[in-house]
């Protein structure tokens, strides 16, 4: 819970390379994956989680994410912030404002480093890799997009529907990997409300046999399906 491209180059780095993969399959949720990357962008020159240098910090954060109540008041407060800080209701909607601040920028930056250290990792351990773009909720959920829409415009900014995963599509693009934007799949799909929970922002089962057989194609389609059966 809480990973980001940099915790996913940690991850795969310390732990998930020593089991020799064949094939790498990296998923970014384009809805947060740029704030929580230029949140951690230090670590990716440390080396060193920041929770390690602030350890108060880390043992609160754990505190709260062995709390449902806590997550939730955790939750209200991260959309009051965002509210004041970025006029959102949520601070990762900033990668949906026609006009961004800085911080988005600076974590499409390191969200590509991220990802071609794991690249670049896996290259060495004979694997390839890939990279999926997953869509926040409100990409295929019209009454969703529209509620957030309003309250960005009453805050004086423009939500752009798809502009997240435009953005991860163009920062991606000099990685030269095979890549599949779900985005477009799941908004082909009829009754697309029913895709994901309202309740959260997860995949239905339903959802998820859409993109298990999107993911399948890709996999084929790109001759990638052979690297994972080797």
């Amino acid at each position: 819970q809480g990973y980001g491209p940099v915790q996913d180059w940690l991850l795969f780095d310390k732990v998930a390379a020593a089991f020799q993969p064949d094939l790498v399959i990296i998923v970014a949720f384009v809805g947060n994956d740029a704030i929580e990357a230029a949140d951690a962008a230090q670590t990716l020159d440390t080396g060193r989680p920041i929770e390690d240098a602030q350890p108060t910090v880390n043992q609160a954060r754990r505190i709260v994410r062995s709390s449902v109540v806590l997550q939730y008041v955790r939750m209200r407060w991260d959309q009051l912030r965002g509210r004041i800080a970025t006029g959102t209701p949520e601070r990762p909607l900033v990668s949906y404002l026609a006009d961004p601040p800085p911080v988005l920028h600076q974590g499409l930056d390191a969200s590509r480093r991220a990802f071609g250290r794991i690249a670049e990792r896996a290259s060495g351990l004979g694997a390839r890799t890939a990279i999926v773009l997953m869509p926040a909720r409100f990409q295929t959920d019209d009454p969703d997009y529209g509620r957030l829409a309003e309250i960005v415009r009453q805050s004086g900014g423009v939500l752009v529907r798809n502009a997240a995963t435009d953005r991860f599509r163009h920062a991606l693009a000099p990685l030269r990997l095979p890549m599949l934007d779900l985005q477009p799949i799941l908004a082909a799909q009829p009754d697309r409300i029913g895709l994901f929970f309202q309740r959260n922002v997860h995949l239905t089962p339903r959802g998820h046999e859409v993109v298990g057989a999107a993911l399948f194609d890709f996999l084929e389609a790109g001759g990638l399906a052979g690297s994972a059966a080797r």
